[in-house]
């Protein structure tokens, strides 16, 4: 048996470390995590505004309620 032959701390499974951002958190409440918000200032886009609303309306609503006027 191959197992039998090799030391201990290559048969060993690492731990897992780290964790990075938790996929179940998001700054915006039910806005995805990383998504741009073309109704903000600082990102403020027309183009993808528009294509939003063409493609995910629920989403283009959400993102344009969420900015503080």
């Amino acid at each position: 048996m191959a197992k039998g032959k090799l030391p201990d701390y290559i048969l060993k499974q690492p731990k897992p470390k780290g964790g990075g951002a938790s996929a179940s958190r998001s700054s915006g409440g039910d806005i995805p995590a990383g998504t741009k918000n073309p109704f903000a200032a600082e990102s403020f886009n027309i183009t993808e505004q528009m294509r939003l609303y063409r493609t995910d309306k629920d989403l283009y609503d959400r993102l344009k309620n969420s900015v503080a006027r």
